[in-house]
């Protein structure tokens, strides 16, 4: 019989194990067998100064781990594809409008045709390379497609729908809330029985001889602290004029109506665009990415800004809607952006200004809503399950 010692390494506190084992040998092959014995046999002791990893580490990497898995705890696809997030809003839904190849980052922030760049011959220009070099920064190209969402949405009628969840949630909060009078009677109620509770225990002390209580008079002392307090709150909502339900369902009603939300709406975008990091834009872009199949880039002459052409949800929600219409709300979202930035640098200081920008953003509106009278929504067929296409 021999002793064998086997030493495990792990994260954990190391463990060294003492294990023995018999020997067994064949007589006709003279093989020699070890044999464990049974786990009750085992000698195992912590050997925690040969630990490879702090236990404050070990117990954030635990931590970490489970977050992990509650995150994916649900999906029913191939987990780690949720760690693969674009890098960008449109990441790798650009095409060439000349090619059909990719547009991609070629420097700071721009995007252009990576077939024209790499000067790749194109089989279905007849072997020549492609001739679109036009390119298109990031932060245009993301502009132009975040303010057509407003316009989309209000085809959806999401913010009826947001205003209506919203309203009815708050309504029936506002008259299941009991009135604060009511509930500083009630507190009142409650502190008077607590001290009649101890009156009584004193007078049963003192009917039985029993010594008084300092803890018990400095408990009564306390209890009638808070009533006086209680109730002086009380005398003073009383003498104010107490709140008019209906007159609180109204201005509910105005601050959850349809164009508040799009309001709100507008200036989420604002922020989630300009001052919001990776992590938080997150939301938008999957919203984004629902919508919009890919986004066809090509090129116009001059110095005019890149064509777009989008494809996918949004285009059919776009195109169904009333060309006037859907370029109002496009047009309210920039304005929106204008007025915030305005807002954001400090050029909106007093009152008269903030009304003078808001009277040159409706000059413009109605300016444009003269000359979008005679446009026509220009909606392309598309291809296999592309339900359609816009031009921005």
């Amino acid at each position: 019989c021999c002793r064998h010692t086997a030493v495990f390494k792990s994260r954990k506190p190391l463990i060294s194990t003492v294990q023995f084992s018999r020997t067994t040998s064949n007589p006709e092959s003279e093989k020699r067998t070890a044999q464990t014995n049974a786990s009750d046999q085992w000698v195992v002791s912590d050997v925690p100064e040969m630990r490879i990893v702090s236990d404050e580490l070990w117990a954030r990497v635990k931590r970490k781990q489970a977050e992990v898995k509650e995150h994916f705890a649900h999906m029913t696809t191939n987990r780690l594809n949720a760690t693969h997030r674009p890098s960008y809003l449109l990441s790798g839904l650009l095409e060439c409008a000349e090619c059909g190849g990719p547009y991609a980052i070629m420097g700071k922030d721009r995007y252009g045709c990576t077939n024209h760049k790499k000067r790749l011959p194109i089989d279905d220009l007849g072997g020549a390379c492609c001739g679109n070099k036009k390119t298109i920064t990031r932060q245009n190209l993301e502009e132009r497609i975040i303010n057509v969402l407003p316009a989309a949405f209000f085809s959806m009628d999401i913010f009826k729908r947001v205003s209506a969840g919203s309203r009815a949630r708050l309504e029936a909060q506002l008259r299941a809330e009991p009135q604060k009078s009511e509930k500083l009677a009630t507190e009142i109620a409650a502190v008077t029985l607590q001290q009649k509770n101890i009156i009584q225990q004193i007078s049963d002390r003192a009917a039985a001889g029993r010594p008084a209580l300092a803890a018990l008079d400095d408990m009564l002392d306390n209890l009638e602290g808070e009533r006086q307090k209680l109730t002086a709150q009380l005398s003073a909502d009383e003498a104010a004029e107490s709140p008019d339900l209906q007159a609180q369902l109204d201005r509910l009603y105005e601050e959850t109506k349809p164009e508040s939300v799009e309001y709100i709406f507008n200036v989420m975008l604002h922020y989630l665009r300009n001052y919001a990091d990776t992590e938080t834009k997150q939301p938008l872009v999957d919203i984004v990415r629902q919508l919009i199949q890919k986004v066809v880039v090509g090129p116009m002459p001059g110095h005019e800004p890149a064509s777009l052409q989008v494809h996918g949800r949004i285009a059919s929600i776009l195109a169904a809607m009333e060309v006037t219409t859907m370029l109002e709300k496009q047009l309210k979202s920039i304005h929106w952006g204008w007025f915030l930035e305005a807002e954001d640098a400090g050029r909106l200081g007093t009152e008269e200004k903030r009304q003078d920008l808001l009277r040159a953003m409706a000059d413009d509106l109605e300016e444009k809503k003269a000359r979008w009278r005679n446009l026509q929504v220009s909606v392309v067929a598309g291809a296999g399950f592309e339900p359609a296409a816009f031009r921005l």
